[in-house]
C-alpha cells in the first residue's frame, strides 16, 4: 500500500500528482497519508496550501512526536510535510527510524504516498526499493531524454521498474 512518486528531474509536478492521486483516494473513502521526502524542494505543503513548518526531519531527529506534526487536510487525509532541513536531511530519510515510521502508518492507513526528490540521489532509490510501487513524472519541456534514462537507470540498480510514468506540465 505504499507509493512512491518521484520526477527525473527537480520539479513541483511529483508533489502535484502525489498530492491529486491522495485527494481522489480520500474522496473515495480511503485513509491516505501523503509524507513529504523531498527535503529539498518540499513541494506537498504547497499542493495542500499548508504552511511550512515541523515535520519529517523533526519527527526523525526526536524532536517531536508524530501527533504533532501529522496534519488532517480532509477526513481521511493527512500530510507529513519535511519539516526543517538539516545537514543530515537526505541521511535521515534513509534511516532506520524512517523504516519504523513506515511501518507505523501502512499500518494505520490503507494508502501511504511518498513524494520524493529525483530517483538519481541514493536516498531515493533506497526508498524506492522499500516502496510497493513507484510513478515517475516527466515533466514536459523540462525533462530530457538523458534525464529520464538517468532516472531508469538509477532505479534499475536497486531492482525497481516504475508501474508508471506519468507526463506532466512542468
Amino acid at each position: 500500500n505504499t507509493l512512491l512518486v518521484t520526477s527525473v528531474v527537480d520539479s513541483r509536478d511529483g508533489a502535484l500528482v502525489a498530492a491529486n492521486l491522495a485527494w481522489s483516494l480520500a474522496q473515495a473513502g480511503r485513509r491516505v497519508v501523503v509524507i513529504d521526502l523531498d527535503v529539498r524542494r518540499s513541494g506537498v505543503g504547497d499542493a495542500f496550501d499548508l504552511r511550512a513548518g515541523r515535520g519529517l526531519i523533526d519527527l526523525l531527529t526526536d524532536r517531536v512526536a508524530l501527533s504533532e506534526v501529522m496534519r488532517e487536510v480532509l477526513p481521511n487525509l493527512n500530510v507529513l510535510l519535511a519539516g526543517r532541513t538539516t545537514t543530515a536531511s537526505t541521511e535521515l530519510v534513509s534511516s532506520y527510524g524512517m523504516t519504523h515510521l513506515l511501518a507505523d502508518v501502512t499500518r494505520d492507513y490503507d494508502h501511504v504516498i511518498l513524494h520524493a526528490a529525483p530517483p538519481t540521489y541514493s536516498h531515493v532509490v533506497q526508498v524506492a526499493e522499500t516502496a510497493g510501487a513507484t510513478l515517475l513524472c516527466v515533466p514536459m519541456g523540462q525533462a530530457r531524454e538523458h534525464d529520464l534514462t538517468r532516472a531508469l537507470v538509477a532505479l534499475d540498480s536497486v531492482g525497481v521498474t516504475p508501474v508508471g510514468l506519468i507526463l506532466t506540465r512542468a
